[in-house]
């Protein structure tokens, strides 16, 4: 499984925002710009963290569309079990919905999304591989947390996706 592009709506501190992914892609940026929520959010996508109330931005006041979708290259079998439909070569889309107003989409739930996008269909989590977060150790007391669970300051995090062949950090 490859992440090319991820599309990022109303989650978090995000309004729209797509990012296309190479083999290697750095997430760079001052603090409090984003980084981490787009982290999050490719988490959400992922199905390692379940969506909440507090993922829909602070800006919107009543029931809108949040959702993380992405362009991801699965394996010939991978594509046998979602189905051919929904496949533009390898490449499928999915969507992993944090709330809707379309009744055809449930909070929480991954969708494959047709090449014609006419059609959606229900997915398990388990399809889209997993997210394994190394810490990035600054300083002695970053450290001890890490060792003994005592924290002075909270330690930056790095995260690499090896299922997605991408590192992000901050």
């Amino acid at each position: 499984m490859k992440i090319l592009s991820v599309l990022i709506h109303n989650c978090k501190s995000i309004e729209d925002t797509q990012i296309i992914f190479d083999d290697y892609t750095l997430l760079v940026g001052a603090n409090n710009s984003g980084k981490s929520n787009i982290i999050n959010s490719i988490r959400l996508l992922l199905g390692d963290i379940k969506p909440t109330k507090s993922d829909i931005p602070l800006w919107i006041k009543e029931e809108c569309d949040s959702w993380i979708e992405a362009k991801i290259e699965f394996s010939e079998e991978i594509q046998r079990i979602i189905g051919e439909g929904y496949f533009d070569g390898l490449i499928c889309k999915i969507r992993r919905v944090v709330s809707s107003t379309d009744v055809k989409f449930k909070t929480g739930k991954l969708y494959a999304i047709s090449v014609d996008g006419l059609e959606i269909k229900e997915i398990i989590s388990g399809l889209m591989g997993e997210a394994i977060y190394i810490p990035a150790i600054a300083n002695a007391s970053d450290q001890m947390y890490l060792i003994s669970g005592f924290r002075r300051s909270r330690p930056r995090t790095r995260v690499l996706l090896l299922s997605c062949g991408a590192w992000l950090g901050r």
